[in-house]
């Protein structure tokens, strides 16, 4: 009985260390993939920042160029104002998107100060070329230098917030890297202890099963030599 009892515990301990060593390297490959994904995500949304405001944002270059041709007379100011409405519309829906996203620190100048300028460049628009244009009021090359220079100023935060956004897709596209070289060292190396471990205590357990039976041995042989 004393056997089967010592026999139990040691397969118990074999099977307790066995799991310990499997739950270890699950809950570590769990975190890594976990880290790795965030840092994906970071520069994926680097890029995806970069994407949508490099060139600057599609919707103000057309806004650029309606001025343009209205004040020029390609198009006429119903055409005009249908287009720059919908195109500040569409330009407010991806400012809302960022404010909803995580940007990494990048809403700084995306929602900063490249937003406010954006918005000036629009507002002197709608408030001070539209509006002559409608009344037929002659624009002045002030009027047209001014929302050019509104332009440009906005034009300024955009290549800002490029390059944050470029060092940020680079700083994580790196980090990735790296930790995903030392995610595999640091797997290996905790299969490899795991394993040593695993050996060093399946050879105690052998041991311990072996000493019962070679005392069981001895008494046998003892008993049949009288």
């Amino acid at each position: 009985m004393k056997m089967l009892n010592t026999l139990r515990k040691s397969f118990t301990t074999f099977v307790l260390v066995s799991l310990l060593g499997c739950s270890v390297i699950s809950l570590y490959g769990i975190y890594n993939q976990n880290h790795m994904q965030n840092l994906s995500i970071q520069s994926f949304t680097a890029k995806d920042i970069v994407a949508d405001i490099l060139p600057p944002p599609l919707y103000l270059i057309e806004y650029r160029l309606t001025i343009s041709q209205v004040i020029e007379g390609s198009i006429s100011f119903d055409e005009a104002e249908a287009k720059t409405n919908q195109l500040e519309k569409d330009y407010l829906d991806r400012i809302d998107y960022w404010k909803k996203h995580q940007s990494y620190g990048l809403d700084t100048n995306l929602i900063g100060k490249q937003h406010t300028s954006a918005l000036a460049f629009i507002s002197y628009c709608k408030e001070q070329i539209l509006p002559k244009i409608k009344n037929k009021t002659e624009i002045t090359k002030l009027d047209i230098q001014k929302a050019h220079e509104l332009y440009l100023e906005h034009r300024k935060y955009v290549d800002q917030t490029v390059i944050l956004a470029n060092n940020l897709a680079e700083t994580s596209s790196k980090s990735l890297d790296s930790y995903m070289s030392s995610s595999i060292t640091m797997i290996i190396s905790i299969f490899v202890l795991t394993l040593i471990f695993i050996l060093l205590v399946s050879k105690l357990i052998i041991k311990s099963i072996e000493s019962p039976i070679k005392r069981c041995k001895t008494i046998a042989e003892k008993i049949a030599n009288g």
